[in-house]
């Protein structure tokens, strides 16, 4: 039997030397290793130029001349002429392939379903951004494995997230197409208005984790918080009438929008594994300096701790030190790090330089950026959404002669929307990019309620019963859809009863409670009260005057 495979194998060498040139492409590769068995070259690269180094180290310095370097060069040219050219072919097309599959972005949890943080227990990427997470990784992998050929594997590495990027781009397009909310996000009066939001912060989740700064949920507003809101309540019921066809529909269209957003925060995250980190303290610096708001100098601080740009670092440390804030500006090619820097010879091929993969950072920041679009599309639809319902109490006649029982049926749809669409979405949302979505109804919905009063037409005590009774059940299901919201919904809903209560008040008792009560609404809002035509209420000629002269300074 070992005769029989002797044999065998030198049979098998001779046909191989007898095989014809032609054959022998890819130095004699070609007829060993099938299309995807060239993929084994990552693997062997860097054990042969571990052997290479052992047998250098192992030799007297005289005789490491002798050493041949036969099997590296074989190697190094193998890789460049034909490793890398069948990889880029091959992985565009396995990428391209993989996002234009039906099923790339279909939806794949189911209703009700909780949302996990860790893909091997659940959480739902979409299957396209998912099969070119796993190809741009291993791509990745092999960066890190052959550094020699670093820029070239990462120059693919970028081709293909531009791609991805690109799909996801047209998949957020097509899914908004024709709507209200996408349109007016990119104005730049919203654009501000919605930076300067408090919850604005929630989409940064994951920098201020890092900054281990706590993010507190539908806390208290400031002055400047309350100016942000007022102004955004009013550039968003200015829009109406607001119609179907504005709206993002059917429901699924939302939920995908969440699904992509988290898809899309999935492939930056494993992405930025690759990439240096800037340095926290950085990141500190301009977090205080910025009184707790990113700023553009926070950008050029994480940009110049990222790239080590020399321009960068010098500019970055003039404004902080400007703002009497320290900076480290010694650079990697500083003359402090050249000096205690150590070379070895004949391995400075062995080690990827981290400025190349410092590159993909503006990447993975543009997959942030499209992730918190969706998410600030989804906030306004859902604002949109509340002031569409809402709208049906203007030019109502709210007389009644039985006390309310039920909500009417515009708030009956609202707030079975809402149900819906977040039972749909909760698998694909984490719970603080949840509260950042919904969290724009309660404000909306209530000043839509004080501003409906406006355009009534007339009202009485069962009339102004069966709104309070509105607002109930849209403080349910608000409070519902977060339970971490209960006091700030509860305030706001309160200030909305409280306002229709007034008017069951006599004038004079009115006049009382706006002396005690003067900062609780604005003079525009207890007009108003005035104006409506109330069964039962007498009104002086010089009502608004007299209202004037308590709110007057």
């Amino acid at each position: 039997q070992t005769d029989s495979l002797t044999a065998d194998t030198l049979l098998h060498g001779l046909n191989r030397r007898k095989s014809p040139p032609g054959s022998q492409e890819g130095y004699g590769t070609a007829a060993v290793l099938s299309e995807r068995g060239i993929y084994l070259t990552s693997a062997v690269y860097r054990p042969v130029l571990q052997f290479m180094d052992k047998m250098i180290s192992l030799l007297p310095p005289k005789y490491t001349s002798l050493v041949d370097n036969n099997l590296q060069s074989f190697m190094e040219n193998f890789v460049k002429n034909q490793f890398l050219p069948i990889v880029h072919v091959d992985y565009r097309t396995r990428v391209a392939n993989a996002l234009a599959s039906p099923a790339a972005f279909r939806l794949k949890a189911y209703p009700g379903a909780v949302y996990e943080t860790l893909v091997e227990k659940g959480r739902p990427i979409l299957q396209g951004p998912m099969s070119a997470n796993h190809l741009i990784t291993e791509v990745l992998g092999w960066a890190q494995a052959m550094p020699m050929y670093a820029s070239e594997i990462l120059e693919l590495v970028q081709t293909l997230l531009d791609r991805t990027l690109e799909r996801c781009r047209a998949v957020y397009t097509e899914a908004v197409l024709g709507s209200l909310s996408s349109s007016i996000i990119g104005r730049g009066d919203m654009s501000n208005l919605m930076k300067q939001e408090p919850a604005h912060l929630l989409l940064d989740v994951s920098y201020l984790s890092q900054l281990e700064q706590k993010v507190v949920v539908d806390a208290p507003l400031d002055t400047e918080g309350l100016e942000v809101e007022m102004e955004m309540n009013n550039l968003l019921l200015s829009l109406r009438p607001i119609r179907q066809e504005q709206l993002i529909s059917p429901n699924h269209k939302m939920v995908l929008l969440a699904a992509l957003s988290d898809s899309l925060d999935y492939m930056s995250e494993s992405v930025q594994q690759y990439v240096p980190e800037p340095k926290i303290s950085c990141w500190k610096n301009a977090y205080v300096m910025s009184r707790g708001k990113f700023s553009l100098l926070a950008s050029f601080v994480a940009w110049s701790a990222l790239t080590g740009n020399e321009n960068v670092r010098a500019c970055t440390g003039g404004m902080l030190r400007q703002a009497g804030l320290g900076y480290n500006n010694t650079s990697p090619g500083s003359p402090l790090k050249k000096k205690n820097a150590i070379h070895h010879v004949a391995v400075h091929h062995r080690r990827m330089n981290s400025a190349l993969t410092a590159g993909l950072g503006v990447l993975t920041e543009k997959y942030h950026l499209l992730s918190a679009e969706c998410l600030r599309t989804l906030r306004v639809e859902l604002q949109l959404l509340a002031i569409y319902h809402l709208q049906g109490m203007a030019g109502r006649v709210y007389v009644s002669d039985q006390d309310a029982e039920e909500p009417e049926e515009f708030v009956v749809a609202l707030t079975t929307q809402i149900a819906r669409i977040d039972e749909e979405m909760a698998a694909y949302v984490p719970p603080l990019k949840r509260s950042y979505i919904f969290g724009g109804i309660c404000s909306i919905s209530a000043a839509a309620f004080i501003k409906a009063l406006n355009e009534m037409q007339s009202i009485n005590m069962l009339g102004v019963r069966q709104i309070c009774r509105n607002c109930i059940a849209l403080q349910q299901a608000l409070v519902s859809v977060s339970p971490s919201s209960r006091d700030f919904v509860e305030e706001r809903f309160d200030r909305v009863r409280t306002y229709y209560e007034c008017l069951n008040l006599p004038f004079e008792a009115l006049v009382a409670f706006v002396t005690e009560h003067d900062a609780l609404f604005s003079f525009p809002e207890y007009s108003s009260l005035l104006k409506v035509s109330v069964s039962g209420r007498d009104i002086p000629n010089n009502a608004v005057q007299r209202l004037g002269r308590v709110l007057a300074p």
